[in-house]
């Protein structure tokens, strides 16, 4: 009797649909469903905490996160890797923010560009030579994923 009921088991797990999404890491599935994850992001700015915290909060939603303190090492990682987004500061030690947006578009490069200041007149400048977003500092963390989203679903 008991074989009998093993067999009904094994028969009756060999059978049974597992719900989508089942089986997969935890992590990736957490990541999954917002909707950012493996986008390629470069964070460009010359105050270390900053660039942190921004690398942790991207992390934490799943994207690959490089950092760069200044325009050179910026330039050098522009030249060697591919991204889907670089968020610059607007005054880092040369090459600045400006003229990283301005080799990103002159060269062609898929990247968008979101630039971060502390001052509201360097928004309009921004925006002239072909920055994608603009955002002042202090920023706030859900706009910076909402901004991440919008470009990785346009991306899709």
């Amino acid at each position: 009797m008991c074989r009998w009921l093993v067999n009904v088991m094994l028969a009756a797990a060999s059978t049974y649909k597992r719900p989508r999404g089942c089986g997969k890491p935890i992590e990736k599935r957490s990541c999954w469903h917002k909707g950012i994850s493996s986008m390629k992001i470069l964070i460009v700015d010359d105050e270390p905490k900053i660039a942190e915290e921004l690398k942790k909060l991207l992390e934490k939603e799943g994207c690959l996160a490089d950092i760069a303190s200044n325009g050179e090492m910026a330039l050098d990682l522009l030249k060697t890797k591919s991204y889907d987004l670089a968020i610059f500061d607007y005054s880092i030690p040369p090459p600045t923010g400006l003229e990283l947006v301005k080799y990103v578009k002159a060269n062609g490069l898929k990247t968008r560009t979101i630039m971060l200041s502390g001052y509201y007149a360097n928004f309009l400048l921004a925006h002239t030579i072909g920055a994608d977003e603009y955002l002042s500092k202090p920023f706030d963390n859900a706009e910076i994923i909402r901004i991440v989203k919008k470009y990785k679903n346009n991306k899709s």
